[in-house]
């Protein structure tokens, strides 16, 4: 009885120590994870401010464009209409007929430098 309570006894030692050993790897191995997944959430964040740099620089330039384009019709819309009342001014100068007497008033209140 003795010799198979030794050999019992060797048996639960060994199993516990590979208990003990697998115990071990396991831990190294969450702890490889654990790290891996860290690097990784890092490498996420500063990817993630990258981004968010560009688009932020991006939305910027169209601003600048949506509000350039704005200013551009603006003034697109400005000039057509000096040159819509310099039309008309000069076909009042045309067309109409004048003596020599009327066109000369109307140009001087046209024209406020004119002089005949």
């Amino acid at each position: 009885m003795k010799p198979l309570t030794y050999i019992l006894s060797a048996v639960i030692l060994v199993m516990g120590w590979l208990l003990f050993q697998q115990h071990l790897e396991n831990s190294k191995y969450r702890e490889l994870e654990r790290k891996v997944i860290e690097g990784l959430k890092r490498e996420n964040l500063k990817q993630k401010d990258s981004l968010v740099r560009v688009v932020d620089l991006t939305r910027d330039s169209l601003d600048i464009a949506f509000n350039t384009i704005l200013l551009a019709k603006k003034e697109s819309q400005e000039a057509r209409e000096r040159s819509q009342k310099t039309i008309r001014d000069l076909q009042k100068i045309i067309y109409i007929q004048h003596t020599d007497s009327s066109r000369t008033a109307v140009l001087k209140t046209l024209y406020k430098s004119y002089t005949p």
